[in-house]
């Protein structure tokens, strides 16, 4: 059987709903729906990285040192939820550097891997991928290839002018007609039969699907407007169905964390020390 990536971000709605604020008076979910998330993880034998934003690991220590202690992978999702796209380069280093710092902190081993809080990077973010290299990383999960002329679905290596490297592990894609549907970020919006069978013609083909999801999205009772599954489907619609897809994936397919897919494990981190 094929190892797929599973990715989980570590956040709460609050966090998209209002990046870079203070959110120490707001009541986080984030420990027991982890909790019970990493349950199921044990169950089916599954293991993912869980991106985590700085201001998290921040508040809750704990939770990074227990998404480690249960043998998953933490990488860093930034420190505000902030889009890197078009933000100044000193501010992007901050995201980048002190983000990793706090987790490294927390965990006391390399943290390898990240993911932008942009919905997704493209070809024209070129030099947010060496920014990323260049802060230590070796992996990032942001890449979201569209076009004739890109090749998707397919892990790609840059290298820097300082000498680092970064593996870009592209969103799954699913290719219908002339449209690229991102199934991978988006399993609790699709119906469970479209995403399997997306991930089963991808394994066919010899590769792995990345299939990530929100953590607040497993929680079928998070706080949400009334009527806001019509109003605003793509945020919350389905979400009352998102745990039962994410164990029917579980049951059905082998994951595995970004650093064992990439046999990062055994390796020393990239660039700088921690």
């Amino acid at each position: 059987m094929i190892n797929n990536i599973l990715t989980f971000e570590i956040e709460d709605k609050f966090n998209n709903d209002d990046p870079g604020q203070n959110d120490l008076i707001k009541k986080s979910r984030v420990i027991p729906n982890l909790i019970h998330l990493l349950d199921h993880l044990d169950q089916e034998k599954a293991r993912a990285t869980f991106f985590m934003l700085g201001t998290v690991a921040r508040k809750f220590p704990e939770v990074a040192a227990l998404i480690d202690s249960r043998g998953h992978e933490v990488a860093s999702h930034g420190i505000t939820h902030l889009p890197l796209k078009g933000m100044p380069l000193e501010k992007i280093e901050f995201e980048l550097l002190k983000s990793k710092e706090e987790l490294q902190e927390v965990i006391k081993k390399p943290v390898r891997g990240f993911k932008s809080a942009d919905k997704y990077l493209a070809r024209k973010e070129l030099h947010i991928f060496k920014h990323i290299a260049e802060a230590g990383y070796n992996y990032d999960c942001s890449y979201f290839g569209h076009g004739s002329r890109i090749e998707i679905n397919k892990i790609s290596k840059i290298l820097t002018d300082k000498g680092n490297s970064l593996s870009i592990i592209p969103q799954s894609v699913r290719t219908e007609l002339v449209f690229h549907i991102r199934f991978g970020e988006k399993v609790r919006a699709f119906p469970t039969w479209f995403v399997d069978s997306s991930i089963r013609k991808l394994n066919k083909n010899g590769q792995a699907a990345m299939i990530n999801m929100k953590l607040w999205e497993i929680d079928k009772f998070h706080p949400r407007p009334a009527k806001s599954e019509y109003i605003n489907f793509s945020t919350y619609g389905n979400i009352q169905f998102a745990e039962e897809k994410l164990k029917l994936l579980l049951a059905s397919y082998k994951f595995v964390s970004c650093s064992e897919f990439l046999g990062l494990n055994d390796e020393k981190p990239n660039g700088i020390p921690i």
